[in-house]
């Protein structure tokens, strides 16, 4: 019917579909790609900025596609495909069912994370669910054009109270950011030891000194912000001043973070013994932070920067870019497998918005 919402639409499509596993799965994927997510998303940023939010427009997805097939294409055509084929029959699928167990196992780290930076700010919800929230939303990640849509999604369906979306979507904005944080600090520190000697000297010494620059400058947002009349004065200085309060809260998230990325760290070993290649275990803190920080570049789901940083950092290690790019794409398969598992949990739970957000979609509001 033509005064059936989106979600409505979707789930209904859903239901009829129940009989069969393989056509739930494919229209789950159809359903939170063309309606119910994107939907609800602008619901809930609506409720964030208190004002109506443009329109999502389809040439920016268009875009950010063809920058991933051009910038992969290019790369494609600097390697040599017969290394490239000549590895991928070398692989030990054992290491990399390894790096499928292990990511799961990081994930639960940052739900803990999660979970701690959350009370500060008033949430107070169970582990259990919130598992299930963050493997969804790793998952709508994965099948979404960028690499942070499934992080709306954790925010929009974090809280069973109406009216704490705003606050839902800071603590998911600081749990994502004490990981950039963590990214900036492991990353400059490798590049400063002995394993970042066979780097150039303007990256070497270049990022830990921008980074520097720029923790100074988060340590002094609230001070810099304080005169100002922006929206980003509002959120600082009110919403997320406990953070500044209590410094410690956030060292202890980026501790957190530390150790998620140790876990990452451990799954790129993997993948280098699956590939029989040589390469220095903290080398791989860099590789892991910048390859991280290229993927939240305008493309789709990072693809194509992110090859580019493997390819170009692993080269100081005199792996060939065939090799390189082979890595990046074992990392990536490896995450979006172990991704999946948030997909299983949409499927068998779904995501139960709260009555409020409902009741403004089918309004028209959404």
């Amino acid at each position: 019917p033509d005064a059936e919402t989106l979600p409505q639409r979707s789930q209904r499509a859903l239901r009829l579909a129940s009989e069969n596993l393989f056509s739930k799965f494919f229209l789950c994927i159809l359903c939170v790609l063309c309606g119910e997510f994107f939907c609800c998303t602008r619901v809930g940023l609506e409720r964030y900025y208190k004002e109506p939010m443009p329109r999502i427009k389809f040439p920016y997805f268009v875009l950010q596609l063809a920058i991933s097939l051009v910038l992969f294409g290019f790369l494609v055509t600097q390697i040599d495909v017969t290394s490239f084929f000549r590895a991928l029959l070398k692989i030990k699928i054992g290491y990399l069912l390894i790096g499928l167990v292990l990511f799961p196992l990081g994930q639960l780290v940052s739900v803990i994370k999660w979970r701690y930076l959350a009370r500060p700010l008033g949430i107070h919800q169970d582990f259990k669910p919130m598992v299930g929230l963050y493997f969804i939303g790793t998952f709508f990640n994965f099948v979404l054009p960028t690499s942070i849509g499934g992080d709306i999604t954790r925010s929009l369906y974090l809280t069973p109270e109406a009216g704490k979306t705003r606050i839902s979507f800071l603590s998911v904005l600081i749990e994502r950011g004490s990981g950039v944080v963590s990214h900036l600090i492991l990353a400059s520190i490798v590049m400063l030891t002995p394993f970042g000697a066979s780097l150039p000297k303007l990256l070497r010494y270049g990022f830990p000194a921008i980074s520097l620059l720029a923790l100074i400058f988060l340590g002094l947002l609230p001070l810099i912000l304080g005169k100002t009349r922006t929206r980003l004065r509002e959120i600082v200085c009110q919403d997320l001043i406990v953070f500044w309060k209590k410094p410690w809260i956030g060292i202890v998230a980026i501790l957190y973070s530390m150790l998620f990325h140790t876990v990452l760290v451990m799954i790129h070993v993997c993948v280098t013994r699956a590939l029989s290649l040589s390469i220095p275990l903290p080398f791989h803190f860099i590789t892991v932070s910048l390859a991280s920080l290229a993927s939240l570049l305008p493309s789709f789901n990072g693809i194509g920067f992110r090859d580019a940083v493997y390819i170009y950092l692993l080269s100081f290690m005199g792996i060939s870019p065939a090799q390189s790019l082979l890595f990046s794409m074992c990392w990536f398969l490896t995450m979006c497998v172990s991704g999946f598992i948030g997909c299983i949990v949409y499927l068998m739970k779904g995501l139960k918005p709260r009555a409020p957000l409902m009741q403004e979609v089918s309004h028209g509001k959404g």
